[in-house]
């Protein structure tokens, strides 16, 4: 498959992340989780965009590496966010880190970003992850959940009847785009225009049970899930019928 076109050099979708400011539920929880130990930690946050995360994780933690492969969003955040002295960010791809074996106690790659590459590339990504954490290290990242398609093509009517006009357009756009829902429903993953960045980015949606088995291949244990928005946990074994739209994971090096 192509690369997809990167959308993240406009400066229109640059000044849009710009304006994300907040944190999912499940991403405070791990801060919360964590907070005694967050100030011994070295954080790698891949695919940071234009500092949602950065302005949450930076100032709590011991040294701070951001990247992002699109340069307009670095210089984004080198211009707008505080000039920390234990912060470093840098325009790198995460399909090969410029970083020593086991030089980081954790990874984030938030906002289902890892989606936004092909499945094969998906892999490199997770075995350069595991590369550079330390053992006992983690991975936290999000995913779109394959079992949530016929849910992304439903009509979901705004309060706002102004956005009405918008919801219809969307919802036709998925099926010029990519069909209809039901040739993905056995799939174990597949690569949609699902209406992200104005249907501008190819996003690749995953079964959660093929996360899992990608990521224990690899050679990572102690998996946890959670509803990304909610917090809420999802267990293993609910995995396979769970509808969330974004999964979030927490996994271990051992």
């Amino acid at each position: 498959m192509s690369e997809p076109v990167n959308p993240y050099q406009k400066p229109e979708v640059v000044r849009h992340y710009g304006k994300l400011r907040h944190l999912f539920a499940a991403e405070r929880h791990f801060l919360e989780r964590h907070k005694d130990r967050l100030e011994k930690f070295m954080l790698l946050d891949v695919g940071i965009g234009a500092g949602r995360t950065t302005r949450h994780f930076a100032p709590l933690v011991r040294h701070y590496v951001g990247i992002d492969y699109a340069k307009p969003m670095i210089q984004w955040c080198q211009n707008h966010l505080p000039q920390w002295d234990h912060v470093t960010l840098q325009v790198m791809d995460a399909r090969q880190l410029q970083f020593a074996d086991a030089a980081f106690d954790v990874v984030l790659f938030s906002f289902n970003g890892i989606d936004c590459v092909s499945y094969q590339d998906r892999e490199k990504i997770l075995k350069e992850f595991y590369r550079v954490l330390k053992p006992g290290g983690m991975l936290l990242f999000s995913f779109h959940n394959a079992n949530s398609i016929q849910r992304l093509y439903a009509l979901q009517w705004p309060r706002n009847p102004f956005k009405w006009c918008w919801e219809l357009r969307r919802r036709r756009q998925l099926y010029q785009r990519n069909g209809p829902w039901q040739h993905y429903v056995d799939k174990q993953f597949f690569h949609i225009y699902d209406g992200s960045d104005d249907f501008a980015t190819l996003v690749c949606y995953v079964k959660p049970e093929v996360q899992w088995a990608d990521l224990r291949k690899i050679g990572f244990t102690a998996l946890r899930a959670y509803n990304l928005e909610t917090g809420q946990p999802i267990a293993e074994e609910a995995l396979p019928t769970a509808s969330d739209q974004w999964i979030f994971v927490v996994a271990q090096k051992p």
